[in-house]
């Protein structure tokens, strides 16, 4: 609770309750929404899942009022007929772990996906090998840069950004927003104040010159 309030004083737009049970940052149903009963409504409240069964994502999404779901599996595009129920307004991120060699299939999975009415979003995240994300790796942004995006949705930029380094990530990728979880944290899983706010005033920077 206390990360997430340190957060919402910072200003951010949307905070991430992870589901994945495999992640180190994950977190208990009860604390979700104990979480999302403590943040102001301008504040998203983001369900990151992984290869959950559609009918656990629609329980924890009523349950805790999630305001987005992020999809970072390997679901199949058809999850999302099986979500067809979820609230009109619910947003619905898809994440593309994705690196030089893999780019052609990437690509070609946001282009299938931007067609669905319920895509919200792209998250772009770094792709390795035997991992779901949060490893704080980084991508190589110039290279991203030169990538024609088969889409006109919102294209949020993750992967090993922190405060050294977002002003340069926003200003080369020019996403519409970024994703940050150790780049702020003082030990694995525990957000640091100090560098969760350096972290947003240089973003909301960084975006006001873009």
């Amino acid at each position: 609770m206390k990360d997430a309030q340190a957060c919402q004083r910072a200003g951010v737009g949307a905070i991430g309750l992870n589901f994945y049970r495999e992640s180190r940052r994950r977190v208990s149903r009860e604390s979700a929404i104990e979480i999302a009963r403590g943040l102001d409504q301008s504040v998203l409240k983001v369900g990151l899942f992984v290869n959950h069964p559609p009918a656990a994502i629609l329980e924890e999404t009523e349950l805790i009022g999630l305001d987005a779901i992020q999809l970072h599996g390997d679901e199949p595009l058809e999850v999302l007929d099986a979500l067809e129920t979820l609230p009109e307004k619910t947003r619905i991120i898809r994440a593309i772990r994705i690196s030089p060699e893999t780019e052609k299939e990437a690509l070609a999975r946001i282009d299938s996906w931007q067609s669905h009415p319920r895509t919200g979003a792209f998250l772009l995240d770094t792709l390795v090998t035997g991992s779901y994300g949060g490893t704080g790796k980084s991508m190589d942004w110039d290279w991203l840069a030169r990538i024609d995006w088969p889409t006109d949705k919102p294209v949020i930029l993750a992967g090993g950004l922190q405060p050294e380094n977002v002003r340069h990530a926003i200003e080369t990728v020019k996403p519409q927003g970024v994703d940050v979880a150790g780049g702020v944290e003082k030990s694995p899983g525990i957000k640091c104040p100090d560098r969760i706010r350096d972290f947003v005033e240089t973003a909301c920077r960084s975006f006001d010159r873009i």
